[in-house]
């Protein structure tokens, strides 16, 4: 995007129209079948089952269950799933063991038979579900040696997806807890917990300059280095049903795509912000013309963003509509708008402009009257290979700046491509994920980071509280990423992680790079409690921050309680 104008980004605005009319017919059909009509996808008892116990609340983006969850359907057990809307309902997830359990024939290999067994505790028939209003406790300890990194907005970020968790150099602490209970027709669910990081350096002068520079702000946009001792909201919302609707209001967070390293246009990296959240509890099957799309699910919310500078305040929302034209093929279609803030007010005209348009128009002034905001369009898939299907599932994730779709402009598309194997073969037991996020495009090559994130009316980008709420790759930046676990049981799991990212010089003087290796491990402690431990090694080197290459190594320990696990047992 140009200072001063927008390009056009529509240059056929009669067949956008046409488009975006479709697209409207299709959410309001798909929303009022939801609500009204058609049940989820599945068989009659599952459905009445649904619909009798459908209050439920969600499962967090970081539990270890949706790991689970990809290896059912990437081995062709789980087909009805839709991996590039989480988080899930308790209901959803429930729905998923049942037609996994069915799913079950002499070739499902007894690796599978443990996950669906442990999936099937944590997620048991919802009319049996017991409950406490204590689900989890949990304290986890953090320590840092060498200098971190805690800035993808400009340079990276040692610790990712993270719900924009503070820490550095030293002890970190994070004590906290979750729970939820219900009251009538509502659920009450909350996460939250004490956090304790040091604090860190502020920036030298000519990093300052150079962050102004590089934003065009005036002053520079820094992190937050204070040292942290505060209790924290991780998420907390108040949600209800209507059918196979639900509405939540609170603090929350969401995942938008079927990668793991990141999400493009929405991801756990940074603090969840305030939103009234609608979306479909389980997928559904459209009527008419529509039926030959496939089970589809709806997903959109409207929230405000914080930490913001220039201007204060923003507001933000965001659709998605994912579809499954084939029981391997998933295709999501997504789009976000940032606007409003200090100066432009909250409207319902601001509001509409921003959520029909379609195109920008040249002669119509960043931030003006005339400015329908900042918006981006997104599309991912997940496809599971034929003749490989028991096994291999490829991904990809797309986002673009102010065009409609990554679909209509690829050549100015961050991507992030992916493969996923359930299992190796020949080692049952051991999986893997390779993806290769990147922004850094030669159609960018003129740019100086302003582009992907960036936005010439909100400087702060897009962010929440200095955290990119997308992908923590940034701005013209690439990077590969592997992990590989293998599974002694679903709950005892050891895994291995290396990242390699590098940023084009042309946008922070001097580029950059760094490079991560890590392991964790994962394991119960009886019925109730579980360990989860850590360690990573990092590398990096930004002239523009550091004049020499910096080293840093995390190790982290966690200790888990969930009295609930205990009543399961029992049943």
């Amino acid at each position: 995007m140009r200072a001063g104008e927008q390009e056009v980004d529509c240059r056929r605005p009669e067949r956008c129209r046409v488009a975006k009319s479709a697209l409207v017919l299709l959410l309001v059909t798909a929303f009022i079948s939801s609500a009204f009509g058609s049940g989820p996808v599945g068989d009659d008892g599952d459905r009445r089952r649904v619909f009798r116990s459908a209050r439920s609340t969600y499962v967090p983006i970081d539990s270890q269950a949706y790991a689970m969850f990809d290896r059912l359907i990437s081995a062709g057990l789980v087909e009805s799933s839709f991996v590039g809307i989480r988080p899930w309902t308790r209901v959803e997830c429930a729905r998923l063991v049942t037609e996994a359990e069915n799913n079950i024939d002499e070739r499902t290999s007894k690796e599978m038979l443990g996950v669906i067994a442990t999936l099937k505790a944590e997620f048991p028939p919802v009319d049996e579900e017991p409950t406490l209003p204590v689900e989890q406790v949990y304290t986890r300890f953090l320590g840092i040696s060498g200098e971190p990194l805690r800035d993808s907005y400009h340079f990276g970020q040692t610790l990712v997806n993270d719900y924009g968790r503070p820490y550095w150099t030293g002890g970190n602490a994070f004590v906290g807890g979750s729970g939820a209970f219900a009251a009538g027709p509502f659920t009450v669910a909350a996460r939250g917990e004490y956090q304790y990081a040091p604090g860190g350096p502020v920036y030298a002068p000519s990093t300052q300059s150079l962050i102004k520079y590089t934003d065009g702000t005036p002053a520079p946009l820094l992190p937050d280095s204070r040292q942290i001792s505060q209790f924290r909201l991780l998420e907390a919302y108040v949600a209800f049903p209507i059918r196979n609707v639900e509405f939540s209001v609170g603090k929350q967070a969401l995942w938008w795509g079927p990668d793991t390293s990141g999400a493009m246009l929405f991801s756990n990296n940074s603090e969840p912000p305030y939103m009234l959240h609608i979306a479909q509890i389980s997928p559904v099957r459209l009527p008419w013309i529509f039926h030959y799309l496939g089970p589809m699910r709806l997903d959109g919310f409207f929230g405000k963003m914080a930490g913001h500078q220039y201007p204060s305040g923003p507001y933000f929302h965001g659709q998605k509509i994912t579809l499954k034209p084939t029981k391997n093929l998933e295709l999501g279609f997504s789009r976000t708008v940032v606007f409003a803030g200090a100066g432009r007010g909250l409207t319902f005209r601001s509001f509409w402009k921003s959520f029909i348009s379609v195109g920008d128009y040249k002669g119509v002034i960043s931030g003006g009257r005339n400015d329908v905001g900042d918006r981006r369009g997104g599309f991912d898939f997940s496809y599971r290979v034929p003749r490989l299907r028991q096994w291999l599932l490829l991904t990809a994730d797309m986002f673009t700046d102010d065009d409609p779709s990554p679909l209509a402009a690829p050549q100015r598309s961050a991507f992030t491509p992916g493969i996923y194997l359930s299992h190796v073969p020949g080692v049952p037991k051991l999986d893997l994920r390779v993806e290769a996020p990147t922004s850094s495009l030669p159609e960018m090559a003129n740019t100086l980071g302003r582009f992907f994130y960036y936005n010439y009316a909100f400087f702060d980008g897009y962010t929440n509280k200095g955290m990119l709420i997308g992908h923590w790759i940034g701005r013209q930046s690439k990077a590969i990423v592997a992990t590989s676990s293998y599974w002694f049981t679903p709950e005892k799991v050891l895994s291995t992680n290396f990242r390699h990212s590098t940023t084009d010089p042309e946008f922070i003087a001097g580029g950059g790079n760094l490079t991560d290796l890590g392991a964790s491990y994962s394991s119960p402690l009886g019925k109730q409690f579980s360990v989860v431990g850590s360690a990573q090694f990092e590398r990096w080197n930004y002239p523009g921050l550091m004049a020499s290459p910096q080293r840093n190594f995390v190790t982290s320990l966690e200790l888990r309680w969930e009295p609930n696990k205990f009543l399961k047992v029992r049943k």
